[in-house]
């Protein structure tokens, strides 16, 4: 086994470093458009040779079942982020037969298997909590929404992470969501951590989407020039957005039948807004203790009254609840899709997994980040902000806490070299973006340090009451902060005063 597990990694490795340059790296573009668009994803890929697997082969677990305990997922297109660890065949389709892939990799490295435990749904961990409550140890990891896995370790009933990196996990691999993993831990102490092996993280990737062809009759400025050239602004956006509004029926009332700059789900551009411009409504200290960042903080505000001067004029903007009713039968993500598919709006926003509803869009179109406030340095990475992920957490009645970090570990790191490259460039990108600009952009949002989450948002003020005032009016954010301050400020506080308490 040692030796066909030896031979599997370089092989992956090789396929790994294949896939980051086809991605990253396209030889028929000039030498400033590769670097302009793709720094970050050329320095992963250029670092990747040096990060090895420290989980020693030599490991043997005789045949041990590994059990996950989770939901099935709320869909179709989710079940795959609960379900991966059940593909055990391989039927031809090229992400499922990475999954399957991955799977084989990480059992015969470790010599264990898997099994997948489901149970209720997304929000409920009733089963993790009984277990747990019981002392019975019927299962070694957890699979459930980021927020409940955090009550979850709140109520001790999660076994802390950080100890998982005394023995094989080491966070400083690039199979690990750097950024995200810094940001979820409170008072230096995390418990559970994001990896490659999280694909709602990849499949949720926000991006805006515009019409190429719309774009083109109205002799708009070539808007990968403006990413690349450091001018790709709020305020070019806007510009765009007032060409394009049209009423095509010529009823003089600009409606869900007319055509429009932009058409949204608010969440996808509130939030996605504030964190590409490297601002948070939470921020820790020192301590690794959080804080809530937002009052008299001007850069936020500012980018609050951009996102609201955008929407604000009707002509230009229409929010998901306001289209015709005709495309109202799906999901929120899907409906606004949906309307972009009909060649109803210059630009769209939507998460990663949901390009594949724009494969019979007639019309061509194009992806792009969301974009910063001011212009910038040709070069500068673009984030992705993080909608959802899933916690993987270890219960406190684990059995063998050094399995549990060997297995983590080695499915990160296979998850990274297996599974992400055919997530990325052929789920995501060769099926969904229909031209190598866009392809590269994608490639840079789903880069692993490019993720960032606003720990608040998830944890301390869940409803987002208080950050959504900030861009539905800006001018009611003080007062409107005032009023839940002492709220989310004790919320603030509890938190760390439990995570203090827990050893």
């Amino acid at each position: 086994m040692k030796r066909l597990t030896s031979l599997l990694a370089t092989f992956m490795l090789i396929i790994t470093t294949f896939s980051a340059c086809s991605g990253t790296d396209i030889s028929d573009t000039d030498e400033t458009t590769a670097t302009a668009i793709t720094t970050a994803a050329d320095t992963e890929a250029e670092t990747e040779s040096i990060y090895k697997l420290a989980v020693p082969d030599e490991l043997d677990y005789d045949g041990y079942t590994f059990r996950f305990l989770g939901c099935p997922g709320e869909n179709k297109t989710t079940e795959s982020f609960f379900l991966q660890y059940t593909y055990d065949t391989e039927n031809g389709d090229i992400f499922n037969d990475s999954l399957y892939k991955r799977n084989m990799y990480v059992k015969e490295y470790l010599n264990i298997q898997f099994e997948t435990q489901t149970h209720g749904n997304l929000i409920d961990i009733g089963a993790y909590r009984k277990a747990i409550r019981a002392n019975d140890d019927s299962f070694d990891c957890g699979l459930w929404l980021d927020r409940y896995s955090l009550s979850a370790a709140q109520d001790n009933l999660v076994y802390p992470f950080q100890y998982l990196t005394d023995m094989y996990v080491d966070l400083d691999n690039p199979w690990w969501m750097s950024e995200v993993n810094k940001a979820i831990s409170i008072d230096n102490k995390l418990y559970f951590a994001s990896g490659a092996f999280d694909l709602c993280i990849y499949g949720t990737t926000p991006m805006l989407l515009f019409n190429k062809e719309m774009a083109a009759d109205l002799n708009l400025e070539n808007m990968y020039d403006l990413v690349r050239n450091g001018k790709w602004t709020v305020n070019a956006m806007y510009e765009n957005m007032k060409l394009a509004t049209a009423d095509l029926n010529g009823d003089s009332v600009q409606d869900g039948n007319d055509q429009w700059g932009y058409n949204y789900v608010n969440n996808f551009l509130y939030f996605n807004m504030s964190t590409n411009n490297d601002e948070y409504f939470f921020k820790k200290d020192e301590n690794d203790h959080p804080y809530f960042a937002a009052a008299g903080n001007e850069r936020l505000l500012s980018i609050g009254e951009a996102v609201y001067s955008m929407l604000a004029n009707k002509s230009y903007a229409i929010a998901r609840n306001d289209m015709s009713s005709k495309y109202l039968t799906a999901h929120a993500y899907e409906d606004v899709i949906s309307m972009f598919a009909d060649g109803k709006s210059l630009y769209s926003s939507g998460g990663a997994i949901y390009l594949n509803n724009l494969r019979g869009m007639e019309q061509e179109f194009g992806i792009l980040p969301f974009p910063k406030m001011d212009e910038y340095e040709p070069g500068t990475d673009f984030y992705s902000y993080v909608l959802g992920f899933i916690g993987y957490t270890i219960p406190t009645t684990i059995s063998d806490p050094e399995m549990a970090s060997a297995v983590l570990e080695t499915l990160a790191y296979s998850s990274y070299n297996i599974v992400v490259p055919v997530f990325r460039e052929t789920v995501l990108q060769l099926k969904s973006a229909r031209d190598e600009e866009s392809a590269e952009i994608l490639a840079m949002l789903t880069e692993t340090k490019n993720y960032r989450v606003d720990l608040g948002i998830f944890f301390l003020d869940s409803s987002g009451t208080t950050m959504r005032m900030a861009f539905s009016n800006p001018d009611q954010f003080v007062s409107e902060y005032e009023k839940n301050r002492v709220r989310i400020e004790k919320a603030v506080a509890k938190a760390i005063e439990t995570f203090q308490k827990i050893e």
